[in-house]
């Protein structure tokens, strides 16, 4: 007799394979919403950061330079133009010591042009004035502080292009630095008169500095680079969590390890929902707190179990 070959069980060949676990991914939408906030924090601090270390010193430091051109004007006037009158070795104190006296110096500097207290006194405020500008651009300190910056200078005179004017107030004279590294260039108060007349002759002195300008610049900072750096953080942190899931079993694997399927759950609380969270209880005592609008398919992975585990609720619930 021929022999007979067995047929295969058709319902056996037809069988799927085992489904594969599979794992969550960071939502789309929840990426892209983070992502431009991180942007939007650090444009913020790079803009902050601009302002506070070029663009707002450069303001009040070009607003000083116009106060500086004040002051030597009156120190010609009382017959002080000279290096002696002029240097303040303590700038700090110079302006702690004027500040008291703000309201009677300018009061009294509205005196009669040809008066002697008048004169002395138009002197002093003007020196107020400009250490208030030096302060406001947080530049009071006995370093050097540029009053004209290349370029600003009258074309005639030499290297007015790549040359800056400098102030140097410990010693009360003016200093010449060329940006081709020559050594610096000395000269005296009246040339550094005239050297700021060439400036503030042609164009009006900038908008002074607010007393908080440079304080809300550096916030701006802080809070741009450290808002970015804890949504950084955030976002890190997001990206190495993974949930498994088990399709066969309804198994679910947090990202510490601990896993549990539909008869496990003691209670599925929704009560978060609206807020994208959701709490599974454990009848073993322990409870999760799932966070569903980072990671998908993690909502429609709760919602499967909690229709195997409570069919009756999950249905009252879609309904």
């Amino acid at each position: 007799m021929p022999e007979t070959t067995e047929n295969p069980d058709p319902k056996a060949a037809a069988a799927p394979p085992a489904a594969e676990p599979t794992v969550t991914r960071l939502s789309r939408n929840w990426l892209i919403k983070q992502g431009a906030f991180l942007v939007v924090l650090l444009v913020f601090g790079v803009w902050g950061l601009a302002d506070a270390l070029h663009f707002y010193p450069r303001r009040g430091l070009e607003e000083a330079s116009a106060r500086l051109r004040e002051h030597l004007q009156a120190a010609a006037a009382a017959g002080k133009l000279t290096p002696a009158d002029l240097k303040i070795e303590d700038p700090r104190g110079e302006l702690a010591a004027l500040r008291p006296r703000a309201e009677e110096l300018r009061g009294a500097s509205l005196g009669s042009a040809a008066d002697r207290a008048t004169i002395d006194a138009r002197f002093l405020d003007t020196r107020r004035e400009w250490l208030e500008s030096l302060a406001r651009a947080w530049r009071l300190g006995p370093e050097p502080q540029t009053v004209v910056w290349p370029g600003q200078s009258a074309a005639e005179l030499p290297d007015a292009a790549t040359r800056s004017v400098l102030f140097d107030h410990v010693r009360g004279v003016g200093l010449v630095v060329s940006t081709k590294g020559a050594q610096p260039q000395e000269i005296p108060p009246q040339r550094l008169l005239a050297e700021l007349t060439q400036v503030w002759s042609a164009r009006n002195a900038p908008k002074p500095l607010s007393s908080y300008d440079m304080f809300f610049q550096w916030f701006f900072v802080v809070a741009g680079f450290g808002g970015g750096g804890w949504l950084s953080v955030v976002l890190l942190r997001a990206a190495s969590r993974t949930y498994r899931w088990n399709p066969a079993t309804q198994t679910l694997t947090l990202p510490g390890g601990a896993s549990f399927s539909p008869a496990d759950l003691k209670e599925v609380d929704k009560r978060r929902w609206h807020k994208f969270f959701v709490t599974l209880h454990l009848k073993d005592g322990a409870s999760h707190t799932l966070d569903l609008l980072r990671y998908v398919p993690l909502e429609d992975w709760v919602l499967a179990m909690e229709r195997t585990a409570f069919p009756e609720s999950a249905e009252k619930a879609e309904a």
